[in-house]
């Protein structure tokens, strides 16, 4: 559960550090939900999946938005050192 919320903290710094911290807490909350008997509930290890695909959904989303940005950027600079060429 802790690696899922710090997946959604962190989901606004780095693009690589939330999906790390996501794929490990649904890789840990998976294992915590096999080994739990039957007849018990195990909630932290819903809550750490759920954060987890929370953190990663966001982590994604924040990564291609960096993409988008850059890729805008990197647009108009070439458009306008293509203007500026002209004369």
């Amino acid at each position: 559960m802790v690696c899922g919320i710090c997946s959604i903290v962190f989901c606004w710094g780095y693009a690589i550090v939330p999906v790390a911290l996501a794929i490990i807490a649904l890789i840990l909350s998976s294992q915590a939900l096999k080994i739990t008997p039957a007849g018990v509930k195990n909630n932290f290890a819903k809550a750490g999946k759920i954060t987890g695909i929370i953190g990663l959904i966001l982590g994604i989303l924040y990564f291609v938005l960096i993409i988008v940005v850059i890729g805008a950027v990197i647009g108009a600079a070439g458009s306008t050192g293509s203007t500026l060429s002209n004369f």
